[in-house]
């Protein structure tokens, strides 16, 4: 989960599928969709705590964005990648 300056598109990704020009990196958590599976990585957390940003960033719209990355999937286990993110008004 990141917090950017800039509405993200797959043009911002780089070589590891990260978000090199961010404002702040909160986490990775991994999330399975198929049931059965065993957990392999720590849970998103139930709360967030904001990042305390540039004093130039107060009342300014930053973007939360995460990045999914879909793994494995048979039968050819090809790798996908999602960017979600949705705009919120930094307040400092």
């Amino acid at each position: 989960m990141y917090v950017l300056a800039a509405q993200p598109t797959t043009a911002n990704l780089n070589s590891t599928y990260g978000f090199t020009d961010n404002l702040a990196y909160l986490g990775g958590w991994v999330v399975y969709n198929f049931p059965g599976l065993p957990n392999m990585g720590p849970s998103p957390p139930s709360t967030l705590v904001a990042p305390v940003l540039d004093e130039s960033f107060n009342g300014q719209t930053v973007y939360l964005a995460s990045i999914e990355t879909i793994e494995g999937c048979p039968p050819d286990g090809f790798w996908e990648y999602v960017i979600d993110s949705v705009a919120v008004t930094y307040a400092s």
